[in-house]
């Protein structure tokens, strides 16, 4: 049995995702596991896929002509979305 996050955990200077295998050597285990921030898992269990994130609301801004836009965004108060402010 392993102890994997469910929640993310600061320890000693090293941040743990949920899905990463905790140090059980420790005296914050059982707290870690009342709280709901740990739990034990075979060691054969894989780690679960990431679930991709889908805005949940519409973009900000006033319909009409944008100026200086390079694309067809048709929002004003937006600032535009140009190569270079493209996430990678």
């Amino acid at each position: 049995m392993i102890l994997v996050a469910v929640s993310p955990i600061l320890f000693r200077s090293k941040q743990y995702l949920p899905g990463d295998k905790l140090p059980d050597d420790t005296d914050f285990v059982d707290a870690w596991i009342r709280a709901g921030s740990a739990v034990w898992k075979n060691k054969d269990s894989s780690r679960p896929a990431a679930v991709k994130a889908e805005p949940a609301a519409a973009l900000s801004g006033l319909v009409g002509d944008a100026v200086n836009s390079d694309s067809h965004e048709n929002l004003i108060g937006r600032v535009p979305q140009t190569e270079k402010r493209r996430k990678k």
